[in-house]
Order: structure tokens, then sequence, then C-alpha cells
């Protein structure tokens, strides 16, 4: 997977404390890792992107490369008005998203 970090506001991170205990509470288990906000850019055939010995090279590696010579770009800012919620289906070939129900920001 090849993503980016962002700068989020403290209310991202309660959210996403508020999305976990309210799925653990329908019997969903809860996030084992710490909340990071990031954007996904790309994943590759399933692998970490890691380049683990005994596996898969790091497929992003040249770019990951690439952008380490660069000067840290902004992005800019945005303020959110609504956030959606996908179903993942892992298929042969990439994963197919289905978008589930939307739920607005105040």
């Amino acid at each position: 997977m090849f993503w980016i970090g962002i700068e989020a506001g403290p209310q991202l991170a309660i959210l996403a404390k508020v999305v976990d205990e309210s799925l653990f509470a329908l019997g969903i288990p809860k996030e084992e890792h710490a909340f990071s906000p990031h954007l996904t850019l790309a994943r590759a055939g399933g692998r970490s992107g890691r380049g683990q010995k005994g596996h898969a090279p790091n497929v992003f590696q040249h770019l990951q490369e690439k952008l380490a010579a660069l000067t840290v770009p902004d992005f800019g800012t945005i303020r959110p008005r609504e956030f959606f919620l996908y179903q993942s289906q892992p298929q042969q070939g990439g994963s197919r998203y289905t978008k589930i129900a939307a739920f607005p920001l105040q």
C-alpha cells in the first residue's frame, strides 16, 4: 500500500474512536492499531509494499525514492461535510468498493 499521512484536528480522532466503539457494540472487534490519519493512494496486488525478506520487492520503492527528494508539498486545507461507509469486497485484480451510507458532519 502507498499512502500519505495527513494533519488533522482532534475531531477526526474523536470521530474514529466513536466509529470504533459503535462497531464494537455491534460485535465487530475494535481496531488494534492506533489511529493514523492518511490517504491511501495506491495498492499493489495485495502486497504491503514493504519488501520484506522472502516476499516480493517493494513495488513502490522507486516512487518513494523520487518523492523523498522533493520538498514537502502543501496540498491546502479542506473542511469535510460528510463521510461515507463503504463495503470492501476483495476480488481477483483488486477490491470492489460499494458505498453503503453517507453521514453528514456538523
